[in-house]
């Protein structure tokens, strides 16, 4: 099959070299028409005030969406219409409505990233909800999720079984490699909180004969924020923030196979209280509560060890069974994953909620990271784990990567052709659990 791709981004992303160069539009229409000077001009807080919020500009143009669409249509559609046979949208969803006024619009690959109501307009959000469900239900159309996590969210929120990829960070695999010249030193990544870094660092302070060194990236860093992935990689290991339900830093170490620490006791409060877990982000459905399991006599330790135990997660789409098979699992899953995959209040977690879905999480899916629960467990370990064991942690890491980069170039290159050859991508999707 020969497809010819062609790069039209707009996004913040744009002002480095690397994506203006790769990603980006170079054409000047299309950048004048999705305002990209407002909306990356108009991002942060800082830009927008406290009165509008973070991507204030964003907001503005998919308030006007429609003439967007239109302009779009009138600018474009002599060229394009037709001519087109997949656009791949993503951050915002909100844009895949864009060539929808076209005669003959392509078929659509949405990318759920974040969720789908990121800077809607709150008066368009009921409606774009409706109108991505219909829009993706087309066999025409497919949406895939980011991580397992997104999908099992997306089937909880609006009803849809979505398939889901791994981000694999390729090229930083390509560049750095475990390679740990600083065989003392131990390497704490950027953390979400001031005091996270700090904490171990102190506790590793008072340990007697301590024979390794702590040090942050960026702070002791010579290199600083401009450190290059061979730098980064060489050495013991790395101790990351395990915040949000996964984030790029996750993806880049483990393609460069460096050893990785993550607290584990504490995941279900640091993977979700960021971004895409927030419920202001998805909509006013993403506000229920979801099921709560009944109590009765049990502890909420107990009662998600069962309901864990319970869970299909063969779902969120049974891809290898039949219609008839599919019905009986959509039937038996009504009951549905319990508590809710969004946080209302990041400062107010519910801890059996977040406990629970933070299982979903890639710092949980993801095998052979090492998991510990606290600073002393974490100076204990690095007592314990020789050169010779990080060395084979490395190695099944990289084996496993291997495995992940198979997985996702098979799982591209089926839909694509789904959606390119047969304009048929039903085989990619499970039961739909609401109307």
């Amino acid at each position: 099959m020969n497809i010819r791709v062609a790069n039209h981004m707009v996004s913040e992303y744009c002002e480095y070299q690397v994506y203006r160069e790769t990603l980006c539009t170079a054409d000047a229409r299309l950048w004048t028409l999705l305002q990209g000077d407002l909306v990356t001009g108009q991002a942060s807080q800082n830009d927008c005030g406290l009165e509008e919020g973070q991507w204030c500009g964003l907001r503005r143009l998919n308030a006007n969406f429609d003439e967007v669409m239109v302009m779009f249509a009138r600018i474009f559609g002599p060229e394009l219409n037709g001519k087109v046979d997949l656009f791949m949208c993503a951050h915002p969803l909100y844009w895949c409505r864009l060539f929808d006024r076209l005669p003959h619009p392509p078929g659509i690959l949405g990318v759920w990233d974040v969720s789908h109501n990121f800077a809607v307009p709150l008066e368009l959000q009921e409606s774009w909800n409706l109108e991505l469900v219909s829009k993706f239900q087309n066999p025409r159309n497919l949406l895939v999720a980011q991580c397992a996590y997104h999908s099992f969210q997306v089937k909880w929120l609006l009803g849809l079984s979505i398939p889901y990829y791994q981000p694999l960070a390729i090229r930083t695999a390509l560049q750095g490699r475990y390679n740990p010249v600083h065989k003392t030193t131990v390497l704490l990544s950027v953390f979400h909180t001031p005091y996270g870094a700090a904490v171990l660092k102190r506790v590793a302070a008072v340990v007697p004969d301590m024979p390794y060194r702590l040090v942050s990236w960026h702070d002791d860093l010579s290199c600083g924020v401009n450190c290059s992935k061979v730098e980064l990689a060489r050495f013991r290991a790395v101790v990351l923030d395990a915040y949000d339900v996964a984030n790029f830093k996750l993806a880049e170490f483990y393609g460069m196979a460096v050893p990785i620490f993550i607290c584990h006791s504490s995941l279900w409060r640091t993977a979700m209280r960021l971004a895409r877990t927030q419920a202001f982000q998805a909509g006013p459905l993403a506000d229920a509560p979801g099921r709560i399991p009944s109590r009765a006599d049990n502890s909420w330790s107990s009662i998600i060890a069962q309901e864990t135990l319970t869970a299909r997660l063969h779902e969120p789409w049974p891809l290898v069974t039949s219609v008839s098979k599919r019905q009986e699992v959509s039937e038996a899953s009504d009951r549905g994953l319990p508590f809710s995959p969004f946080t209302s209040d990041p400062e107010l977690l519910f801890p059996p909620g977040a406990a629970f879905w933070a299982q979903l999480t890639e710092w949980n899916v993801l095998p052979h990271l090492l998991r510990y629960h606290g600073a002393a467990d974490l100076i204990s370990q690095l007592g314990i784990l020789s050169m010779g064991d990080l060395a084979s942690v490395s190695r099944q890491m990289a084996s496993h990567y291997r495995e992940m980069c198979k997985a996702n170039l098979g799982f591209w290159h089926g839909l694509i052709a789904a959606l390119i050859a047969d304009s048929d991508a039903s085989a990619w999707k499970g039961p739909a659990s609401f109307p």
